[in-house]
């Protein structure tokens, strides 16, 4: 999916929970979303290599990013963090390496 499938699907859960609640659970479903993603395309590519599947993160992390983006534009709010699911990965992944440039 591109960035803008995903805010269609969850921008407005998203900025309701944002502007009503402290919970994420709408959050969590979207990175979810994005990782099932992430996970689908190492199957369809038939990565084996843990670069591969760097690459693939990093993927999925420019596409986060450009949510990002138009969520800002959007509703006018940072509401997701820039890198967001990149951190994620590396909280979860102590070897994945820091973004760069």
């Amino acid at each position: 999916m591109k960035a803008s499938d995903f805010l269609d699907l969850y921008g407005e859960k998203v900025y309701r929970e944002w502007c009503e609640s402290e919970e994420t659970k709408q959050v969590t479903a979207l990175l979810l979303a994005f990782l099932e993603e992430g996970e689908e395309i190492i199957k369809a590519r038939h990565i084996q290599s843990d670069r591969g599947a760097i690459s693939v993160i990093r993927e999925q992390n420019q596409k986060w990013n450009k949510l990002v983006s138009l969520m800002e534009k959007k509703y006018e709010k940072p509401i997701l963090l820039r890198n967001g699911l990149y951190n994620f990965m590396r909280d979860k992944i102590k070897e994945l390496p820091p973004l760069t440039g």
